[in-house]
């Protein structure tokens, strides 16, 4: 392993390679092109990255910038109203919309939309 890495190090020896292994206790860690080539050499498929697998209920998002005050004024309003999250409130404010316009509905053909539990 010292080998592959001092083609592309060449101080690169056994002693940084062994504090490389004991990260937690040297704070030392191999940069990324030394890795690659580790992997590549001695794993080839074990540097393919995996894709994350989007864990969240509700996939999509919606963004919305506002002042400091604005801000403010709406998050300790949803507390009153009994909210956890800014998200629940939002959610619950997007499917009032969708479903209050009845015209909306039978123009699109779309059943009304329900909060997932």
């Amino acid at each position: 392993m010292t080998e592959t890495v001092q083609k592309l190090y060449p101080r690169f020896d056994r002693y940084l390679l062994s504090k490389c292994e004991a990260e937690s206790v040297y704070g030392i860690q191999l940069k990324t092109d030394a890795l690659k080539a580790l992997y590549s050499k001695y794993d080839p498929d074990g540097w393919k990255k995996r894709k994350k697998k989007d864990g969240h209920l509700n996939r999509f998002r919606i963004y919305c910038r506002m002042d400091a005050a604005t801000y403010n004024k709406l998050f300790w309003r949803t507390q009153e109203d009994g909210y956890k999250t800014m998200q629940d409130w939002m959610l619950d404010q997007v499917i009032a919309y969708i479903n209050s316009n009845a015209q909306r509905k039978e123009q699109y053909g779309r059943n009304e939309i329900k909060r997932n539990p």
